[in-house]
């Protein structure tokens, strides 16, 4: 394993606990290995207290049953997301306050900032599927495959993706601000 990418994927996990983007055991973090493999998130496990124990590597074109055991149940749509777009080498589900919430309320994400497209991309909202199914992970890999940064996974939270794990942070991060300029401006 890569210990730069399970290094960026432990920072990420206590950035998103210490930003209030993701609470306790919730949402998984994964990135591409330079191989093609898949290192990702264990089910379960405190994003804030990561260490390089709760990862498990996999081969997303033939994965092996006892990784996936250990995967997190989102596994589907991690690799539906790479599926869908060579530039995607990182994939963060989190559920941030403001975008959950967006997610429960609106069918559709409104424009906020010009400078905000530019940054994230489209960011879409996807219909209702249940968690770890594999029409979830389908209509997370079909936003994603047509080019958006960050996914509202209705009722469920949110994915974003990037080239790397620090830009699918930073577009998860711009995102939930936009969310809370959204959410004081309906007041």
């Amino acid at each position: 394993m890569s210990d730069g990418i399970i290094a960026a994927l432990i920072d990420c996990g206590r950035q998103l606990h210490d930003s209030n983007l993701n609470a306790g055991t919730a949402g998984n973090l994964s990135a591409l290995l330079g191989d093609g493999r898949v290192v990702m998130s264990k089910r379960r496990v405190r994003k804030a207290a990561l260490t390089a124990d709760d990862f498990v590597v996999f081969d997303p074109d033939r994965p092996d049953a006892r990784a996936l055991e250990r995967a997190s149940t989102e596994y589907r749509l991690h690799i539906e997301s790479y599926r869908a777009s060579p530039e995607v080498c990182a994939v963060v589900h989190a559920h941030p306050p403001a975008l959950t919430a967006i997610g429960i309320r609106r069918g559709s994400f409104p424009p906020v900032l010009p400078e905000l497209d530019a940054v994230v991309g489209p960011i879409v909202i996807c219909p209702y599927e249940p968690s770890g199914s594999d029409g979830l992970a389908q209509a997370v890999g079909r936003a994603v495959g047509r080019g958006a940064g960050v996914v509202i996974l209705k009722r469920h939270g949110v994915v974003a993706v990037g080239g790397s794990v620090a830009h699918a942070l930073d577009r998860l991060e711009l995102a939930e601000n936009a969310a809370q300029t959204i959410l004081l401006a309906e007041r």
